[in-house]
C-alpha cells in the first residue's frame, strides 16, 4: 500500500516530540489497560479528521458504561478542541478459543 507509514512506538514517547502532534490519521493500540488513559495519550497526536482504534480483550461493560457517549467529560477535558467525539464499541468472539474481544473507535464529530 502506498502513502502509509506504520510506527511501532508508545504514544507517550511520540507525544514528547512536538513535531508529531496532530499528525496521525489513525492511532491504534492493542492490549491496552485503561481506555481513558490511552485516549489522553493519543488525542494530542490525532489529526483533526482522525480516529483512534483500540483493540481490547473481553469487554469491560463497566468501562463502556462509564465512558458512555460523552468521551470529553470522561477524559477530564483532555480533548484539544470543542468538537464532540463519538465512541463506538464492537464486540466479537474468536472462532477457536471462543474468547471475547472488542474494538473501540473514537472519532471527532463535525
Amino acid at each position: 500500500m502506498e502513502g502509509i507509514e506504520a510506527l511501532c512506538i508508545r504514544a507517550e514517547d511520540l507525544a514528547a516530540e512536538p513535531a508529531q502532534r496532530k499528525s496521525f490519521d489513525f492511532i491504534t493500540s492493542r492490549a491496552l489497560t485503561d481506555l481513558t488513559s490511552f485516549i489522553r495519550q493519543a488525542l494530542p497526536l490525532l489529526a483533526s479528521t482522525g480516529a483512534i482504534i483500540a483493540l481490547k480483550g473481553k469487554v469491560d461493560h463497566t468501562e463502556v458504561a462509564s465512558m458512555g457517549s460523552n468521551v470529553r467529560a470522561k477524559c477530564n477535558n483532555c480533548l484539544p478542541d470543542q468538537r464532540a467525539y463519538s465512541l463506538a464499541v464492537e464486540t466479537y468472539v474468536l472462532p477457536f478459543s471462543q474468547s471475547e474481544r472488542s474494538i473501540f473507535t473514537i472519532r471527532r464529530m463535525n
